[in-house]
């Protein structure tokens, strides 16, 4: 019996050798899955910020070009209210220069109404 309790622990310790020698290479085998999938994830995260870079990139030409229509029809509005305004007084002058007592008692009761709207508050 003693040969035989030998035989099995000789038999054993070249199993759990073989066990090692398994797990090693698996080991082995799945670092380089590991490490495979890791530089795929990579490299799709690099395309992705690319990706989003160039989006970014054109959302900020989009927004600049729509600054400067705005900013483009903010002066013709104020160029056309300018022009209007002058026209305005303009009119007023003339107005005032053909008929100046008229005007003056205008003003005058306009004068008066503002006075007492005032007042009243």
């Amino acid at each position: 019996m003693p040969v035989k309790a030998e035989t099995d622990i000789e038999s054993l310790k070249k199993d759990i050798e073989q066990l090692k020698a398994d797990l090693k290479a698996a080991a082995g085998d799945s670092s380089d899955v590991v490490q495979s999938a890791r530089e795929q994830l990579e490299a799709e995260a690099a395309r992705l910020i690319k990706k989003l870079q160039g989006q970014a990139g054109k959302a900020a030409g989009n927004v600049s070009d729509a600054a400067q229509a705005v900013a483009s029809n903010m002066r013709h509005a104020a160029d056309s209210a300018l022009e209007q305004g002058g026209e305005f007084v303009q009119s007023v002058e003339g107005k005032v220069a053909d008929k100046p007592l008229q005007s003056l008692l205008m003003a005058f009761g306009v004068g008066l109404l503002a006075g007492w709207l005032i007042r009243r508050k």
